[in-house]
C-alpha cells in the first residue's frame, strides 16, 4: 500500500512540475515584451534648409527615460542619454556631444551642406542592443535681406530745380 501511495505523489508531482516552469515562464516575460527606445529627429529634419548659423536640434525619445550620465552613472534599463555628433566623419564616444534633455544648439555653423548623427546610450556610454541611432542631412543658409527699393534719380526738389 505503501508503494502505491509514493508512485501516486511522483505522478502528481510530475504532472506539476510543467506547471511551475510555466508560471517561472509567465513572469519573465513581460519584461522581455516592453517596447524598445526609439529615437526621432523633429528638426532639422532630411533634406530641411535652416536660415542662420545657429542650428536647433530637437529630439523625439520614447520608451527611454534621460537623464545626467553625471548624476546616474550606474547603467539601468530604459535610460541613458543622447550622443550627438555634426559633420563627424568618424564618430567617437569621445567626440561626441552629450545631452541629457532632448534639445541642444549648434552655434556659428558654417553655411553648406551638414550631416547630423545621434544615438541613444546608456549611463556608461554604452550602445542599446539593439542599438537607436539616426542620421539627417541638411544645409543652412544665410538669412537673405530683402533687396533695397529702387529709387528714381529725380526727387521733388530735383524736378522743382529743372522746371525754374
Amino acid at each position: 500500500m505503501k508503494k502505491i501511495n509514493l508512485i501516486w505523489i511522483f505522478a502528481i508531482f510530475l504532472l506539476a512540475l510543467p506547471s511551475v516552469f510555466a508560471q517561472t515562464k509567465r513572469y519573465t516575460t513581460p519584461a522581455q515584451s516592453a517596447p524598445a527606445p526609439v529615437l526621432k529627429v523633429v528638426t532639422p529634419q532630411e533634406g530641411q534648409t535652416i536660415y542662420g548659423n545657429r542650428i536647433p536640434i530637437l529630439f523625439s525619445v520614447e520608451n527611454f527615460n534621460l537623464v545626467d550620465y553625471q548624476t546616474t552613472p550606474t547603467p539601468a534599463s530604459g535610460q541613458g542619454h543622447i550622443h550627438v555628433w555634426l559633420d563627424d566623419a568618424n564618430p567617437t564616444r569621445d567626440s561626441a556631444k552629450k545631452i541629457t534633455t532632448d534639445a541642444t544648439t549648434y552655434s556659428d555653423v558654417a553655411y553648406g551642406e551638414h550631416t547630423l548623427s545621434a544615438e541613444l546610450v546608456s549611463n556608461n556610454h554604452q550602445s542599446l542592443n539593439p542599438p537607436q541611432t539616426l542620421t539627417a542631412k541638411f544645409k543652412n543658409a544665410p538669412i537673405s535681406s530683402p533687396s533695397p527699393v529702387a529709387t528714381s534719380g529725380f526727387d521733388k526738389n530735383t524736378a522743382l530745380v529743372i522746371l525754374v
